[in-house]
């Protein structure tokens, strides 16, 4: 039986590489001052929250327009790096914030507040191969983000099945020493899970296998 378990998984592994081989198309609208430096969360604890986007992405400078999907936000008046942001309305636990400049974007993740008085979920990387790392932890999420330094990876970097996570390190990343990729998720109570792996040249530092990351 666990000959045939490892079978299963190894079989597994090689469909989704020989898959994921065929993801080469760069990524899309990354803002380079934006993506310098994985930004912290935002975390929500009330109502409406002021933030201004230059604690979060200090080498962006004057932006464009913000865009989001599941809260509100609009720019304060007077202070163009603020936003306001209003999520008393949303279902759910986690939000994408999307900053636009010169028709490119970076994204910072918003978290509210009461999803951190509960236990996290506990994701940890079980395996990297050809460029895929491997997560455990949650297999049906109701919510998914995962980013490569600021930038959401497309859902043609994701797939999803009964044994968890794989994500496709975009290539982007073999050309920077060190960069962060990072996984935010939730299930269907709003449980909010955190992982962060550290890149060298676009693969996982060793020590960071197994490891639980907190939001900080």
């Amino acid at each position: 039986m666990k000959r045939q378990l490892i079978i299963w998984f190894n079989v597994a592994i090689v469909g989704f590489v020989i898959s994921s081989c065929n993801i080469k198309a760069p990524l899309e609208e990354i803002l380079p001052e934006g993506n310098l430096n994985a930004a912290p969360y935002i975390l929500l604890t009330n109502h409406s929250d002021t933030i201004s986007v230059r604690d979060y992405l200090p080498q962006i400078g004057a932006f464009d327009s913000i865009t989001t999907n599941s809260i509100q936000s609009q720019r304060v008046k007077n202070h163009p790096d603020q936003i306001i942001i209003t999520a008393n309305h949303s279902n759910n636990t986690i939000h994408e914030i999307v900053i636009w400049k010169n028709g490119m974007k970076s994204s910072l993740v918003a978290v509210n507040h009461q999803s951190m008085l509960v236990p996290n979920i506990k994701l940890e990387v079980k395996n990297f191969l050809n460029n895929v790392l491997f997560v455990t932890g949650i297999i049906h999420p109701k919510q998914l983000i995962v980013l490569w330094q600021n930038t959401v990876l497309p859902n043609r970097f994701v797939t999803i099945d009964s044994k968890g996570l794989s994500i496709f390190i975009p290539k982007e990343a073999k050309s920077i020493t060190e960069s962060t990729l990072r996984i935010i998720a939730t299930n269907d109570d709003g449980v909010v899970g955190f992982l962060k792996t550290m890149l060298i040249n676009g693969e996982p530092i060793k020590k960071d296998f197994s490891q639980t990351i907190d939001s900080k």
